[in-house]
């Protein structure tokens, strides 16, 4: 996509994971810098930012990265899933699972 852009910190971190909060953050605070110029410069209609991690997660570069991604309708890029409710179950399950 026109003005794809990567976000990437000097030090190395294999993924989030590994990163702590403060270098994320500051990852995090560069992208917005990167995304506001992208769509003040270029008239963007809206802007995508991924960040994935590990493997099954979708990374494919094993150095923490952002992806700041301009985009414009009809510019055919497209979600790589689709939105469905998770069931009342799954939710109750997974919040057992994560406030043990």
């Amino acid at each position: 996509a026109k003005g794809h852009t990567l976000v990437i910190p000097k030090q190395h971190f294999t993924d989030i994971h590994q990163a702590d909060a403060q270098s994320y953050a500051s990852v995090a605070a560069a992208a917005k810098e990167v995304a506001d110029l992208l769509h003040e410069r270029l008239g963007s209609a809206g802007t995508t930012i991924f960040q994935m991690n590990r493997e099954a997660g979708w990374q494919t570069v094993f150095h923490l990265h952002m992806h700041v991604i301009p985009r414009w309708d009809n510019d055919g890029l497209h979600k790589p899933w689709d939105i469905a409710p998770a069931s009342d179950v799954d939710l109750r399950e997974v919040l057992q699972q994560i406030t043990k």
